[in-house]
C-alpha cells in the first residue's frame, strides 16, 4: 500500500508539474505573440512617419529649389561672363592677335589682317608680306569696281 501511495504522489506531481509547464509555455507563447505584435506596429509606425517626414522634406526642397532658380541662373551666368573674361584677358596677352570688326564684313577683316602682316613683316619681300600686298589690292580694286559701278555718270 505504501508503494500505492508513493506511485500516486509521483502521478500527482507530474501531472502538477505537467500542468505548470504547459501553462508557462502557454503563457510565454502568448508574450511573445504579443511582443512581436506591438514591435510590428511600433516599426511600421515609425516607418510610416519616415515616409512622411521624407515627402515632406521632399516637398520642402523642392519648394526651395523652385525658389532659388532664377539666383542659379544668375549665378551660371556670372560664372560665364567670369569665364568671358578669363579668355578675353588671355587672347589680350597675345601680341599677334588681330581683333576687327563684324564677322559679315569680309573686306575690313581682310585690310585688317593684311595690314598687320605688313606692319609686324620684317622682310617685305617674304611671302606672307607679298601674299598681304595681293589682297590689300584685290580688295581695293573690287571697292573702287563697285564704288564706279554705283556713281552715276556725270
Amino acid at each position: 500500500e505504501n508503494d500505492l501511495e508513493v506511485q500516486r504522489i509521483k502521478d500527482r506531481m507530474h501531472e502538477s508539474t505537467a500542468k505548470i509547464t504547459a501553462e508557462a509555455e502557454k503563457e510565454a507563447a502568448e508574450l511573445l505573440a504579443n511582443t512581436k505584435l506591438e514591435t510590428q506596429t511600433l516599426l511600421s509606425s515609425a516607418q510610416l512617419q519616415v515616409a512622411k517626414n521624407r515627402a515632406d522634406a521632399d516637398r520642402i526642397m523642392s519648394k526651395a529649389e523652385g525658389k532659388i532658380a532664377p539666383w542659379i541662373e544668375k549665378k551660371k551666368e556670372y560664372e560665364t561672363k567670369l569665364r568671358e573674361m578669363a579668355v578675353y584677358e588671355y587672347l589680350s596677352q597675345n601680341e599677334d592677335l588681330v581683333i576687327s570688326g563684324k564677322m559679315d564684313d569680309e573686306g575690313v577683316n581682310v585690310m585688317t589682317v593684311a595690314d598687320s602682316i605688313l606692319q609686324s613683316a620684317k622682310d617685305p619681300g617674304s611671302r606672307s608680306a607679298i601674299l598681304a600686298e595681293l589682297a590689300i589690292i584685290g580688295k581695293a580694286s573690287i571697292l573702287n569696281t563697285t564704288d564706279t559701278a554705283t556713281t552715276p555718270a556725270g
